[in-house]
């Protein structure tokens, strides 16, 4: 209840708008995410399952 009150959680979020692109992540990619756009296949990755270390984000 404190939660629906609160506005952070939505009580039906629906589908997933933006997957990570790596087989087996079931997360999204939020806007405050660091990750990265493939430009092969057009998916959203995290920097983690790409294996992009943090010195190489920029």
């Amino acid at each position: 209840m404190i939660l629906q009150l609160s506005g952070d959680v939505s009580p039906n979020p629906g589908p997933i708008r933006t997957p990570c692109g790596k087989p087996g992540c079931s997360r999204a990619i939020a806007s405050n995410c660091r990750a990265e756009l493939c430009e092969a296949c057009y998916y959203w990755w995290h920097i983690k399952c790409a294996n992009i270390s943090d010195k190489q984000y920029i």
